[in-house]
């Protein structure tokens, strides 16, 4: 009896030796391992790392220390910082990060998130108020927030390395302005936008002028042309007319004066009521007078 209660207890404690001296790694993780409150290096002096897996450990003398690998975000408070102008705006950003270096990390916080988180909160305040104090509220409200995002993205990255983190994205999320500012800036940037439509509106006033001279200059000119080309047209054809009339009366000037004083005699008798007084010997009855002799 007392050799299998013997048994049982050694058994257990066996069992416990082995749970306490196992540990495992999620595969999001990585580990330090402590032993005796010093850092376990390998064979070639480098600190051993534990990857994601199963692990072994000294039982009571090593201490395991897990890091989250994945990526973290810090939100930082509105934060009040002075433009260029001198003028206080407040300021909302978050800073997406991770652990890059397991060993600094643990240097720098002691595994300590909060205390990391703290240091990286400095660290971005004192960026934010280097970077907005070498601008305008006009340069912050009209176009460059993507260049103060980028130039805090790269402030951060050397304090940041020396903590062990990896900056990932800095993005600024609300710039609020003062009331008195709001309305400065409001007024500004409607005058600003009054004036540019106004020099819209006058440029495409003188464009239309423009364009309605040209047309006129065109048209005039095609007129011009276009009644040119008819005189030069008519003069043409009435010199061909002439050319052609001085050859029939050319060929028989008689017959000519004839059929003229026919169509003569036609438009004058086509007059019923018509009254000629004429003397009887005149040029107009020439005809007449021949063919009665």
């Amino acid at each position: 009896m007392r050799a299998s209660f013997v048994f049982l207890a050694a058994l257990i404690i066996a069992i416990f030796l082995m749970v306490m001296s196992c540990f495992t790694v999620n595969q999001y993780e990585s580990a330090l391992v402590l032993r005796l409150g010093k850092i376990v290096t390998q064979s070639n002096g480098q600190p051993y790392l534990a990857e994601p897996g199963l692990h072994f450990r000294w039982p009571f003398i090593d201490i395991v220390d897990n890091f989250d690998m994945r990526m973290r975000t810090l939100e930082s408070d509105s934060d009040r910082v002075m433009t260029a102008e001198q003028k206080e705006v407040s300021v909302d950003a978050y800073v997406k990060w991770r652990i890059s270096d397991p060993l600094a990390y643990y240097k720098s916080t002691t595994s300590n998130d909060a205390l990391a988180n703290l240091l990286l909160q400095q660290t971005l305040q004192d960026a934010m108020r280097s970077q907005f104090g070498q601008m305008t509220i006009n340069d912050l409200v009209d176009a460059k927030r993507e260049q103060v995002m980028t130039a805090l993205s790269q402030a951060l990255q050397a304090p940041a390395q020396q903590l062990g983190i990896q900056i990932v994205d800095v993005r600024v999320m609300k710039i609020e302005l003062p009331q008195k500012v709001q309305d400065s800036v409001f007024a500004r940037m409607r005058s600003k936008r009054e004036n540019d439509a106004a020099t819209y509106r006058a440029d495409g006033l003188q464009a239309a002028e423009q364009i309605k001279a040209d047309a006129d200059a065109q048209a005039a000119v095609i007129i011009a042309t276009a009644k040119s080309d008819a005189a030069k047209t008519r003069a043409t054809g009435y010199a061909q007319a002439a050319q052609i009339f001085a050859q029939t009366y050319g060929q028989d000037p008689s017959f000519y004066a004839f059929y003229q004083s026919l169509k003569a005699y036609q438009a004058v008798f086509s007059n019923q009521h018509a009254t000629l007084v004429l003397h009887p010997d005149s040029q107009f009855f020439q005809f007449f007078n021949s063919m009665g002799s």
